[in-house]
């Protein structure tokens, strides 16, 4: 009986937003070989295949004793498909989805918020991204978990710090974030200009049409991220502050502390709590400040150095892939 018990495998479908899509590949693809070592059997499909390709799931996932949905508010008919099928459904969410992002003013969304509060209602266990997205889902879930996006510690590893010639303050990201990064072209204009050899590196798909700053653009690729990644000397994460913003997981700040790099970031959401300021990092609330730390960090080599360990510290100890 004991040999049949750990024979026993729980069959889990995860229907994601695609396999390249960041919240995908860190909050469903990395765990995947520790579901298996726990006995659990995934099965991943993507819900980004068109109406027809959603349906083909929903009719898929009636075979899972549990579903696992990523972030998408489905429409009432495909919902109810889902829902009368599944013995247990469990909803995933990283963003504050029932807001339109910050580049289209993060008004709310009332057609979204109908769908986000009947899909929380409905689900047996609502997984929040942070605390703030966590608020969003409290009246109405009935099992409410809070799981940060981890990081994978083996796979980041630790940068050094030795002397160069050019010093790189850097952004990685996407098309659909570089709204905040281009929010900072005076300040990064005005940084580079009072001090000498230091460059603006962006990794991303899109990229800043900018003069006077010296650039350096690079194609994001899933290969070359780590690399990419150890050739900054500051990470930074502008963000403005409204309700779609507030709700950011900081992952772009944990990759840059992952790796011990200093960071400077804008005080909102969970960035705040990430970062404390002056121990681990820097936060900067407006043009003055955001200057301000960028030049004592580009000035000061010891400080930099002092600050990136203690961000790999905070990442080690808080958001290790392992741990969670």
């Amino acid at each position: 009986m004991e040999d049949e018990a750990r024979r026993q495998v729980l069959r889990v479908m995860f229907l994601i937003l695609g396999a390249e899509a960041p919240s995908s590949r860190y909050r469903v693809l990395q765990y995947l070989p520790y579901l298996r070592e726990e006995g659990i059997e995934p099965v991943v499909h993507d819900l980004e295949g068109g109406e027809t390709g959603r349906w083909v799931a929903i009719w898929r996932a009636r075979r899972f004793p549990v579903v696992f949905v990523q972030k998408k508010l489905l429409p009432l008919p495909q919902w109810i498909g889902m829902r009368s099928g599944s013995p247990k459904l469990a909803f995933d969410f990283d963003d504050a989805i029932i807001y339109r992002d910050s580049a289209r003013g993060a008004s709310l969304s009332r057609g979204r918020l109908r769908r986000f509060r009947r899909i929380i209602r409905s689900c047996d266990l609502v997984i929040a991204g942070n605390s703030y997205l966590r608020g969003l889902a409290q009246e109405d879930a009935r099992r409410l978990l809070t799981i940060p996006t981890p990081i994978d510690l083996r796979r980041y590893t630790q940068r050094g710090h030795g002397r160069r010639e050019t010093l790189k303050i850097g952004w990685i990201g996407s098309r659909g974030t570089l709204f905040y990064l281009e929010r900072l072209e005076g300040v990064l204009r005005d940084v580079c200009r009072r001090t000498a050899g230091v460059k603006v590196k962006v990794v991303s798909d899109a990229f800043p049409r900018w003069e006077g700053i010296p650039l350096e653009c690079k194609h994001w690729s899933y290969e070359e991220e780590i690399t990419d990644l150890h050739s900054f000397d500051i990470g930074i994460m502008p963000l403005t502050d409204d309700p779609w913003s507030r709700g950011k997981c900081g992952f772009k700040l944990l990759q840059y502390m992952a790796v011990g790099l200093p960071v400077v970031c804008s005080p909102v959401g969970v960035n705040g709590e990430i970062v404390r300021d002056g121990e681990n990092g820097l936060l900067a609330r407006g043009p003055e400040e955001w200057v301000s730390c960028l030049d004592r960090l580009l000035r000061d080599g010891e400080m930099r150095s002092r600050l990136g360990e203690s961000a790999r510290k905070t990442v080690t100890e808080g958001y290790g892939l392992e741990e969670w």
